[in-house]
């Protein structure tokens, strides 16, 4: 029965499937209502391409036999894709089966991807947790490329970029995307390749800490002015600037062992710590706009401890919250995203960082 399963692809580029040999790899189904209807997926591969020209947001694209995942790898690593496939990630997860357990199921579908005999590199390799860890290491040894561990960050600062130029032209839809893009890409370095960051530079771990922080800091921004632009309709906006912050906070909460003992430079985490306070506030922000005081009130405090000496402008939030939100969207996101280069220049503490990311 097995035998009869098929997998199922997303990816955030409408046009891979143009580049596959549809001779050897048959297509079951590219509408998204026939996938839908679909009850024989055995396997879900997500294709995600970091590419600024690309959607943030992966969709189905289309189904194949699961006896074509050979057929299907081996393109991959042909040249035609195998550039493609070195600035991607690749998500595998296994749905469960109602009659067959997941040994079965893993026996099936993973043997073709750990036995292959060309195996292409990806820029990471995320199993889902239910895959099991010998499997899944397996795919992470087989499949992750051997990149320079500054390239990571490289990529992940020109991700940033892209979002700043959307925002420079007021484009903030798009710069939401390209920063949540980011965000994507972040994650994918904190899981396959924080060893070797640490293991080439350690202080480089405070260079990723300060990029995330900075991205979900700045996507949230980006959607509180497009909220606060509607007018009264941006509600739903305002909670999307909202999870993005807490999402931020409570990810990099996840990771505070590595806050805690690698980034011992002072002034790093003096960083480190005013970014959180910028993240907590724009939370907060998030929250009063969306009708949450109590909320609101729970993020400023928690800035406030961040961040001691940003009292007296959480005070003034407190005391007069219209006015502070009145002035937030009076001041251009611009003024503070625009200049995110000469920031970089500026700012004491990113420079020295920055340098080491050249330098690495």
């Amino acid at each position: 029965m097995s035998e009869n399963l098929s997998v199922l692809v997303k990816t955030n580029d409408p046009s891979f499937i143009d580049k596959l040999d549809k001779d050897k790899i048959p297509i079951l189904a590219t509408q998204a209502t026939d996938i839908a209807a679909r009850n024989d997926i055995g396997m879900m591969m997500i294709l995600y391409n970091f590419d600024n020209d690309l959607s943030a947001t992966e969709a189905p694209a289309f189904v194949f036999p699961s006896s074509a995942l050979p057929a299907f790898i081996a393109d991959l690593w042909m040249p035609k894709l195998y550039i493609w496939t070195m600035q991607a990630a690749l998500s595998i997860s296994l749905p469960p089966h109602p009659s067959l357990p997941q040994a079965s199921l893993e026996h099936h579908l993973l043997s073709p991807l750990t036995t292959a005999l060309l195996a292409p590199t990806f820029f990471g390799v995320e199993p889902s947790a239910s895959i099991s860890p010998t499997h899944a290491a397996t795919l992470q040894q087989r499949y992750v490329g051997s990149y320079a561990a500054g390239d990571h960050l490289k990529k992940l600062q020109s991700l940033q970029f892209g979002a700043v130029d959307k925002v420079q032209t007021g484009a903030f839809p798009a710069a939401a995307d390209r920063y949540l893009m980011a965000i994507r890409f972040a994650h994918v370095v904190w899981h396959c390749h924080l060893q070797s960051i640490r293991a080439t530079e350690q202080m480089l771990v405070s260079v990723l800490w300060l990029l995330t922080l900075d991205i979900y800091s700045d996507r949230s921004q980006v959607l509180l002015n497009i909220a606060n632009a509607a007018a009264g309709e941006g509600a739903s906006v305002f909670e999307q600037a909202r999870e993005n912050a807490e999402d931020g906070i409570a990810y990099l909460n996840a990771h505070k062992p590595f806050e805690d003992t690698i980034i011992l430079d002072e002034e790093e985490r003096d960083g480190v710590r005013k970014r959180k306070a910028k993240l907590s506030f724009r939370a907060a922000m998030a929250c009063q706009g969306a009708g949450d005081d109590a909320a609101a009130l729970g993020h400023l405090e928690q800035a406030m401890r961040l961040e001691p000496e940003s009292r007296g402008t959480v005070r003034g939030f407190l005391l007069s919250s219209h006015h502070v939100l009145a002035h937030f969207h009076c001041r251009p996101i611009r003024e503070s995203l625009g200049r995110a280069r000469e920031v970089w220049k500026a700012e004491r503490e990113p420079a020295k960082l920055h340098s080491r990311l050249t330098e690495a």
